[in-house]
């Protein structure tokens, strides 16, 4: 019985140690748009009656791109080579890009430049990704962002079986 009460109590404690952990942890929040552009038939996305997994990874795999581009040598380098890579994913999976305008390299490299550094980091998607308490503050005003990139409109993530729309 001695047994059973201090197994009891051993698991108690660490149970309530882990949950204290994660209220400390702040939640991430990916920098994703609110909509995702459809899928072409013919594009190689996932059927339903395929994995759930293999499904959102199809749905999401432009946006994956961004999060697996390779670094540059500056932060705006490495937004560049990530918008690069979406736009490259989606050519090659015939779907739309999330994005609509993007400049050139030089006029982007210029603008982003002049950004403050802690803003031009936290505008790269595998940085922001995990630092999102951190970069929260800092996005840039919208006509800044204008000059760099437009995303499509009406973007939303995918749904779920009776989901309603997103928020």
């Amino acid at each position: 019985m001695t047994k059973l009460v201090l197994a009891a109590l051993v698991l108690t404690t660490a149970c309530h140690k882990h949950s204290d952990s994660a209220k400390d942890k702040p939640a991430v929040t990916l920098p994703v748009p609110t909509k995702l552009p459809p899928v072409q038939p013919g594009s190689g996305a996932a059927k339903p009656a395929d994995d759930h997994a293999a499904s959102i990874d199809s749905e999401y795999a432009t946006l994956i791109a961004m999060y697996k581009a390779p670094p540059g040598a500056t932060p705006c380098e490495s937004l560049y080579n990530a918008i690069g890579a979406e736009q490259d994913a989606a050519k090659s999976m015939k779907r739309d890009s999330v994005f609509t305008f993007v400049a050139p390299k030089a006029d982007f490299l210029k603008q982003c430049g002049a950004l403050p550094a802690m803003t031009q980091q936290c505008l790269v998607p595998a940085y922001q990704s995990t630092h999102g308490a951190e970069c929260e503050s800092l996005h840039p005003d919208e006509k800044e962002l204008d000059k760099l990139y437009k995303l499509r409109d009406g973007l939303e993530p995918p749904k779920e079986k009776g989901q309603g729309s997103a928020q």
